[in-house]
């Protein structure tokens, strides 16, 4: 194992094993573009072999030669390099919307995730009556339901064994009182949900961190190879994202929140007005 005198040291030889590592992939990048340009001049080279085989059969059968299509001429240094300018420019307008893109991009995907996270807990919760939260949720419920209820919840699935296999209808949650324990309805799984996304937020902006500066890696890279294919010209500017995109990812969030929120606060008032 490497010894390194200081923090700054790590850093510096880390930094030298990424440049290295970037150098590389930008060499495997350049021959797999050689690669292609090459398999790009066969194509148009085979594509010439068929029409000169057409133009024989046509003069065989007696077909006008003029009825044959041409053979397209094969791609000049110029196209190929239009071709690339093309790509290149397509691929950096895609990596370079900047972070608040990024992470809108991220944002929209986390209720997806939480929604994810929440069937892992409930598993447990079906299959072996283990609450994996310890239902914390229950501190919160539990005195809205009755004057002597009290948390944590208690978690017991109820399964049905007939002829037909085994079922359920979900995991159900009590609160301790003294006379005895009480039920709640949805405010379990709605509050469960609502700490799905709070634990997994940090993710979010942790993932979106680490893909907008792989995608900045990736936009220098195809700065220095515009520069060389086009040294006069300059990168173009970073283009403007899509209209309202970072609007509809806020929009989708503060539903994903706001509706298990409303669900719990709903159910509670009417359990509190029910003392």
């Amino acid at each position: 194992m490497t010894k390194y005198r200081d923090d700054r040291d790590a850093l510096r030889h880390r930094a030298e094993a990424l440049d290295e590592a970037l150098q590389r992939a930008e060499a495997k990048l350049a021959e797999a573009q050689a690669k292609l340009d090459a398999h790009e001049r066969k194509d148009v080279e085979d594509e010439k072999r068929v029409t000169e085989l057409r133009q024989e059969v046509a003069e065989l059968r007696g077909v006008p030669v003029e009825q044959v299509a041409p053979t397209p001429a094969p791609p000049t240094a110029e196209e190929l390099r239009a071709r690339e300018l093309h790509r290149l420019r397509e691929e950096r307008a895609q990596k370079s919307l900047g972070f608040s893109y990024v992470l809108a991009e991220r944002a929209a995907r986390w209720p997806i995730h939480a929604a994810a996270l929440l069937v892992f807990v409930t598993l447990p919760r079906c299959f072996a009556d283990v609450d994996p939260l310890m239902g914390a949720n229950g501190n919160v419920i539990c005195p809205y339901l009755c004057r002597t209820c009290e948390g944590p919840f208690r978690v017991h699935t109820v399964w049905h064994h007939d002829d037909d296999g085994s079922s359920t209808n979900g995991p159900s949650y009590y609160c301790q009182s003294q006379g005895g324990e009480r039920e709640p309805f949805v405010s379990p799984a709605a509050t469960t949900y609502l700490a799905m996304l709070l634990v997994s937020a940090p993710l979010v902006i942790v993932s979106a961190i680490v893909v907008f500066r792989r995608r900045r890696r990736r936009v220098e890279a195809i700065d220095r190879r515009l520069q060389e294919l086009e040294p006069y010209g300059g990168p173009p500017p970073p283009p403007s994202p899509p209209t309202g995109f970072r609007l509809r990812a806020l929009r989708w969030v503060a539903f994903a929140c706001l509706v298990p929120t409303l669900v719990t606060v709903i159910e509670l008032a009417i359990f509190r007005a029910s003392w």
